[in-house]
């Protein structure tokens, strides 16, 4: 009896350990918290490890899992990072931490990871190879956006490189700020509509060779939402 009523002991502190999101080991204490507390699918999620001690050391490494595979996404000194979910679901994050000496402790969270009312993708058109263009030369970029339920307020924020020209295509009947690269659609999308935005951009000649990033993001008014584009995100300069 008395090692049924240890064993149900252990188990109710351990899984009182895991809903808090701390763990402990011999020495020290593995802990993190994210935000936003309901993170959508691609959006930008802030994990917090500094809560995380040893009482033998300084903390030097935090290393991340964040797919439940069992194996590092990400190793860093710093305790807090950010990263996007590619899917849906509940999704198994492991956090492991240990200092110099080689002590260390760990712990593993379930973040819910919901379905956004939209996919979005970026595509990059090059006339001379994929993603790559000559300094001083245009390619063009298409950005589909899906809905799954109905939006209201959806907008598209594109970020280029600065100094890049952006001309126009196609705005898919969104408003359109040309110099900040913004599109707004006034009208509730549906569930089932699709928007596709193409625009060119142009090279500054003097640009120097090298890899170029895009960035994008889409949010909507209701459901409040926002959602970096996904697809192609870079294009080679030479």
């Amino acid at each position: 009896m008395r090692r049924t009523r240890a064993s149900l002991l252990i188990g109710l502190v351990s899984l009182l350990l895991g809903m808090s999101g701390l763990a402990q080991a011999a020495g020290g204490t593995a802990q993190f918290a994210y935000s936003p507390a309901h993170p959508d699918i691609n959006t930008p999620v802030t994990l917090d490890a500094s809560a995380s001690s040893l009482s033998a050391g300084v903390i030097t490494t935090y290393v991340w899992d964040f797919n439940g595979n069992g194996q590092s996404d990400l190793s860093s000194a710093r305790a807090r990072v950010t990263h996007l979910f590619d899917q849906s679901g509940d999704r198994a994050v492991s956090l492991s931490v240990s200092d110099a000496a080689g002590n260390s402790a760990s712990i593993t969270r379930v973040i819910r990871v919901a379905s956004a009312p939209v996919r979005v993708r970026r595509t990059i058109s090059t006339p001379i190879a994929p993603n790559r263009v000559a300094a001083g030369s245009s390619f063009q970029v298409t950005v589909t956006i899906k809905t799954t339920e109905a939006i209201s307020g959806l907008g598209l924020d594109e970020d280029p490189p600065q100094g890049w020209r952006v001309s126009l295509v196609n705005g898919a009947g969104a408003a359109y700020k040309f110099d900040a690269t913004q599109f707004l659609w006034l009208a509730t999308l549906n569930p089932g509509e699709t928007r596709q935005v193409v625009y060119n951009i142009t090279v500054p000649a003097n640009a120097s060779p090298g890899l170029y990033t895009l960035a994008g993001r889409v949010s909507s008014f209701s459901p409040r939402f926002k959602i970096e584009v996904v697809g192609d995100t870079q294009v080679q300069v030479f």
